[in-house]
């Protein structure tokens, strides 16, 4: 009778160190998997870091006449779909010559603007409803090329500092996309 309880409490005493050794080899595994995952996010994001900032210098050194005249272009192109937009009158907006008369506008470049290219964009500008006095012109450098233009609640933007923060929206959104489910 005693060499049964011996027994059985042998059993008993294994069962549970059995099964506590399984539950901490658990949580060790899923503390690893955790430490393991983090320390590959924080990789990729060091990498992303490394591949945006390379693409940064790239185009700071690279962007020249033509670039900045395409840019220039483009931003042109937007303040008049912006003025399009806002003369529709199914637009939510008032009719055109009912427009306020956009204050505060700041127009930052990442080099000085020509003449010209000031001229053209205060004639857009004036077609939004600005006056010219009320635009202020702003070399920004972190632009890398281009300019952006900011009034009332809204931002135009075409510069390739604006495509960098869109490429790193999109390599977060790919890299949410593809990293594993837990």
């Amino acid at each position: 009778e005693a060499r049964k309880t011996v027994e059985k409490t042998k059993d008993e005493i294994l069962r549970k160190a059995k099964e506590d050794a399984e539950r901490e080899t658990a949580s060790r595994l899923r503390a690893f998997e955790r430490e393991r995952h983090d320390a590959l996010k924080d990789l990729e994001d060091g990498i992303t870091a490394v591949a945006l900032e390379t693409a940064r210098g790239i185009l700071a050194k690279t962007v020249d006449a033509d670039v900045e005249s395409r840019l220039q272009a483009l931003l042109l192109r937007q303040l008049e779909a912006e003025s399009k937009a806002s003369d529709t009158p199914d637009a939510g907006k008032q009719k055109p010559g009912a427009m306020p008369e956009l204050t505060n506008v700041r127009v930052n470049s990442a080099k000085e603007l020509s003449p010209s290219d000031r001229e053209a964009l205060l004639t857009a500008l004036t077609s939004l409803g600005s006056a010219e006095s009320a635009v202020e012109f702003i070399v920004d450098a972190e632009l890398l090329g281009g300019s952006r233009v900011e009034f009332a609640d809204r931002a135009i933007d075409a510069s390739l500092a604006d495509v960098l923060t869109a490429m790193r929206e999109r390599v977060a959104e790919l890299a949410a996309e593809t990293a594993p489910k837990e």
